[in-house]
């Protein structure tokens, strides 16, 4: 009798020690539940990171140079808190479904360090492929070079609305074979004189769409499309015979300026060529 009671005590102390102890379908829950909380704050962290790049570039782009200052703090803060989250997901999940800390962390991480593999994979990627497709347009244009003749420029200069004056030079050209209109972009070079006006401040100009050219096939008194659409192409492939024009806007946004004091300019003193040398060097 007294064995059978020290094997039926020895039996009810098993039983809470086996019911309390953790089965691998629990673990595995907490895993889950972990990665899905840690999934969705690292889908949250990178929208907010792009976020703040996008706004950086932003801003380099509207002040003309960005300084070299590093990653910016917002960036390493949201990363940090991300990995502090991943902490504490970790523990709970430990405490609750006693799955292995060390596992946790890893697969809470995992979803963040995932996101920024791929976003550099596309980097890489979207980088090649400009490249590519770069050379791909030197080769072409250095091709339709020779096919391709170039007239004497002119101008046409009209008032802008908000004052100074537009200078629209025209490049009168014609092509003997079938040549893409990009080509004109990267081959066609414009000098222009130091001077323009008898008036200093009437001097300084930019030049748009930047880079690059309108490709149209008549002439125009006002722009062909806002420079900030980017350049107008008439066609992406030019044809034999046939007359086009290239145009490059020449603004001169100082308000005082008009028409008038452009009059003595002569525009024999721009000259147009076509140079595949500085394309050789790409």
């Amino acid at each position: 009798m007294g064995n059978q009671q020290d094997s039926s005590e020895r039996i009810d102390q098993a039983v809470p020690e086996s019911a309390s102890a953790p089965t691998p379908r629990n673990r595995k829950l907490g895993y889950f539940l972990g990665t899905l909380v840690s999934t969705v704050a690292g889908i949250l962290v990178a929208l907010f990171i792009i976020g703040i790049m996008m706004r950086e570039l932003l801003r380099c782009v509207m002040s003309l140079g960005c300084p070299d200052s590093g990653m910016p703090i917002p960036i390493i803060l949201a990363l940090a808190g991300y990995v502090s989250l991943a902490i504490v997901v970790a523990m709970l999940t430990r405490r609750i479904f006693k799955s292995s800390f060390g596992i946790g962390l890893l697969w809470n991480l995992a979803p963040l360090v995932t996101l920024i593999v791929l976003q550099l994979s596309v980097v890489q990627y979207e980088d090649y492929a400009f490249r590519r497709d770069r050379t791909r347009n030197i080769k072409t244009a250095i091709s339709d070079a020779p096919f391709i003749q170039l007239g004497e420029p002119f101008i046409k200069k009209t008032a802008e609305r908000t004052g100074g004056v537009l200078m629209l030079v025209h490049v009168p050209f014609t092509v003997s074979r079938p040549v893409r209109a990009w080509s004109l972009a990267l081959l066609v070079r414009i000098q222009y004189p130091v001077q323009f006006s008898t008036n200093p401040r009437c001097n300084d100009g930019f030049v748009a769409p930047t880079p690059g050219f309108h490709v149209v096939d008549r002439e125009y008194d006002q722009s062909p499309m806002p420079s900030l659409l980017g350049p107008m192409l008439v066609s992406e492939q030019l044809e034999p015979n046939k007359q086009y024009y290239l145009i490059q806007e020449k603004h001169f946004s100082y308000s005082p300026c008009k028409v008038s004091d452009f009059q003595e300019f002569d525009e024999k003193q721009i000259h147009a060529m076509l140079s595949t040398g500085e394309l050789g060097r790409l």
